[in-house]
């Protein structure tokens, strides 16, 4: 938590001091040197004896309405915007230590983690990229966890507001921060990334999600991109070398920063990669509900044999978790930990949410993925159930990709031909684009079947009447289609409530919003 004296609060924000609702003036700055708010807060439930209370604006909400309820719950200083002070405040507020007046409460919460963020002697590691932050930033602690205390997003605080939380939430006991950075347009992650200023930053893939926003893949890329604004000449940057867009942008930065480049198998030449570390998973094999590979390395480590030759396992399936795994390595490599602790931190990895989640319902085994969707996340759900379906058959009970724009109808037709290749045996599918997804399964001969429904309701109804015991069910979409009640309309048809532990849909609460 962030411990910030008055002073601090003044100079991080650029803020005065407010004259209190008696009339008189707060005390000078020389009056009490050494007052200190013992945590940030933006929400009178959260308050703790001691802290400061940050209140923002918003649409819906305005939190200068509850200045006093902040006071009455031991807050013991206010940072309120220009527009609260020019009115009168109420009674009560004299009992503040300090009122901070600032333009703008947002921009001061920013500026308050920029500020601490300084104070704070941890490496810094930043995650962006269309699709797969969460998991990689789970991965990426994982390996950190064995040797260094870790503070790092929740939730879906990856945004202008919940970054500079998460960064207000570290101690200066953490010796490793590990932050998701989210964006629905350009500008976004520059911000972020200059509050953050990273030590490490990573982009894990240039996808397609918010086309409909940027326009272009190119336009996407180019706002990923943007993880690099805060970071000083010679830190640290890894890149999805698989990725086109990413293996061009290391090229191209080579010169200014370290970079690593993470493959999903080796190169076929290291032509052109000198001055780059280069990592990939050797005699991968994906089995069942984990996955095992080799580290490959290059250049290679003459000085340390057992670390270019280093088991390591996962406890859960698919190629992209294998490549995850790896960006978590190529961290741990960065700050100069050892990597056979790390490769053993990466084997406790656990999913969060509803995030490929295999669930057991009676004789029924559900990969429940319907956190969110993009085209990129549905088609590697799609070959990882078929890699770890041994023999059973595969069912799909699909939602749509939303913010696709007029990339949506190929994205859906892109999905239904991958699930009849794929080999599954029934696609359920809803939404505006289902005649696109189904028309995608059509292009390719199958003895599978795709159909099409109106609505959830419909789907979940035939769902339960023809699933098979020993079934393999896929549930995704996007989070506009709340696909986790099909999950739940699964498990509560197949297994008894007595029979389930920790299998609850996972919510998540971000009064910022999500950004990919």
């Amino acid at each position: 938590m962030a411990r910030l004296t008055r002073n601090q609060v003044l100079a991080f924000t650029g803020g005065r001091l407010h004259e209190s609702g008696s009339g008189s003036p707060q005390p000078s700055l020389s009056a009490h040197p050494d007052v200190v708010f013992q945590d940030v807060s933006t929400d009178t439930r959260t308050i703790a004896q001691g802290d400061l209370f940050l209140a923002l604006r918003g649409a819906r909400f305005d939190g200068h309405t509850y200045l006093a309820q902040a006071l009455a719950s031991g807050a013991t200083g206010l940072v309120i915007d220009e527009i609260a002070a020019s009115f009168s405040l109420g009674q009560g507020l004299d009992l503040a230590e300090a009122i901070v007046v600032v333009p703008d409460t947002l921009k001061a919460l920013q500026d308050l983690a920029s500020g601490y963020r300084l104070t704070l002697p941890a490496p810094v590691i930043a995650i962006t990229g269309s699709v797969g932050k969460t998991s990689t930033r789970g991965m990426v602690a994982a390996c950190l966890k064995p040797t260094l205390q870790v503070c790092q997003t929740t939730a879906n605080n990856n945004n202008e507001i919940g970054l500079p939380k998460t960064l207000l939430a570290a101690s200066p006991k953490d010796q490793a921060i590990v932050l998701e950075m989210g964006m629905r347009g350009r500008g976004e992650i520059e911000l972020l990334s200059r509050i953050a200023r990273p030590d490490v930053a990573l982009i894990t893939n240039i996808g397609v999600a918010h086309i409909e926003r940027l326009g272009s893949q190119e336009e996407i890329f180019q706002a990923k991109a943007e993880i690099i604004a805060g970071l000083a000449p010679g830190a640290r940057v890894i890149l999805n070398g698989d990725d086109p867009y990413l293996f061009q942008f290391a090229r191209e930065i080579c010169h200014r920063y370290t970079v690593s480049l993470v493959f999903t198998q080796q190169p076929d030449t290291f032509a052109g990669l000198d001055g780059l570390t280069v990592f990939w998973p050797d005699q991968l094999k994906l089995m069942g509900q984990q996955s095992t590979y080799i580290l490959g390395t290059w250049p290679d480590w003459p000085d340390h044999p057992v670390q270019s030759r280093l088991s390591v396992t996962l406890p859960v399936p698919g190629r992209h978790m294998v490549s995850n795994s790896l960006f978590g390595l190529a961290v741990a490599d960065c700050l100069g930990l050892d990597l056979a602790t790390a490769a053993a931190g990466v084997a406790q990895f656990e999913n969060t949410g509803n995030r490929q989640r295999l669930l057991t319902a009676g004789p029924i085994l559900v990969m429940d993925d319907s956190y969110n969707a993009s085209p990129e996340s549905m088609l590697a759900a799609l070959s990882t159930l078929q890699a770890i379906s041994e023999g059973r058959r595969l069912v799909a009970a699909l939602g749509g990709m939303l913010e696709l724009g007029d990339y949506a109808a190929k994205a859906h037709f892109d999905v239904g031909q991958a699930a009849a290749r794929h080999g599954f045996s029934a696609v359920l599918t809803v939404g505006p684009q289902a005649d696109d997804l189904l028309a995608g399964f059509a292009s390719v001969p199958t003895p599978g079947t795709c159909t099409s429904f109106t609505d959830l309701p419909a789907l979940i109804q035939h769902l339960l009447a023809t699933l098979q015991p020993d079934d393999l069910l896929l549930v995704k979409g996007s989070r506009g289609f709340a696909m986790e009640q099909v999950t739940q309309a699964v498990l509560d048809f197949w297994s008894p409530p007595t029979a389930r532990t920790g299998h609850q849909p996972h919510i998540d609460n971000n009064q910022g919003g999500f950004h990919a």
